[in-house]
C-alpha cells in the first residue's frame, strides 16, 4: 500500500492518465488523508488565483472529490471561498467540474448551514455557472433528505422577491431550470414574471 506521502505526490503533476493505485490507497487511508487534503484545500482557498495559474497542478481537483467522495463537512467551508472566486477562476481551477459536478459535491460536504450556499448565489461577483451549481445544490440536499422541500421552496421564493438581482444572467437560466426539476409549481407565476422581463433565454 502506498504512504500518504506517496499518494500526495502521485495525485500533484498532470501525468496523462488516471492515478487509479493513487487515488484508491487515498480512499483506503481516508481517515489519515483526510486533514492532508483539507490542507490543500485551505491553501487554495487562501489565494486561488495563484493556484489557478499552475496549469499541471492536480492535487486540488483530486482533493475535491475525494472530500466530497467521503462527505467530509470540513470541506464545506473551504470549498465555498474557493468558488467564491470570481471570474473565470474556478473554471481554471476545475474545469468542468464547475457544471458537471460542483452541485452534487456541495451537497456532499454540506454541514448543514445553507448561510455560505446561500451567499454563492446570491452574489453578483461569483461566476454565475457556479451560482446555477449552487442553486442545483438546494435540489440535491432535497432530493437527498438533507433539507426539507418547504425550505428550499421558501428560499427560491425570496429569489424571485428581491434576493437575486433582476438583471439577465445564467443564474436566471439556471434558477428557473431548478425551480422546475424541483419542481415546485407553486412558484409557476414568478417564473413567468421573469420571463415577461426578459430575465431568462
Amino acid at each position: 500500500m502506498m504512504t500518504i506521502p506517496e499518494i500526495l505526490r502521485e495525485l500533484e503533476p498532470y501525468i496523462g492518465r488516471f492515478p487509479m493505485d493513487a487515488m484508491r490507497s487515498a480512499v483506503e487511508q481516508r481517515e489519515g488523508i483526510t486533514p492532508e487534503l483539507l490542507r490543500v484545500m485551505e491553501a487554495v482557498a487562501d489565494d486561488p488565483v495563484k493556484h489557478a495559474e499552475r496549469k499541471d497542478y492536480m492535487l486540488p481537483l483530486f482533493a475535491l472529490h475525494l472530500l466530497a467522495q467521503f462527505r467530509e463537512k470540513r470541506a464545506y467551508a473551504p470549498i465555498i471561498k474557493m468558488f467564491s472566486s470570481p471570474g473565470e477562476t474556478p473554471f481554471d481551477l476545475f474545469g468542468d467540474t464547475v457544471t458537471e459536478r460542483l452541485s452534487r459535491i456541495l451537497a456532499s460536504v454540506y454541514d448543514g448551514n445553507p448561510a455560505p450556499l446561500r451567499g454563492l448565489v446570491e452574489s453578483d461577483e461569483v461566476n454565475e455557472f457556479v451560482r446555477s451549481a449552487a442553486l442545483d445544490a438546494f435540489l440535491v440536499l432535497e432530493h437527498t433528505g438533507q433539507m426539507p422541500r418547504a425550505e428550499v421552496v421558501e428560499y427560491f421564493r425570496s429569489l424571485f422577491h428581491g434576493k437575486l438581482q433582476r438583471t439577465h444572467s445564467y443564474a436566471w437560466d439556471g434558477f428557473v431550470c431548478a425551480v422546475a426539476d424541483l419542481p415546485a409549481p407553486e412558484l409557476l407565476e414568478d417564473v413567468r414574471q421573469v420571463y415577461a422581463e426578459g430575465l431568462v433565454d
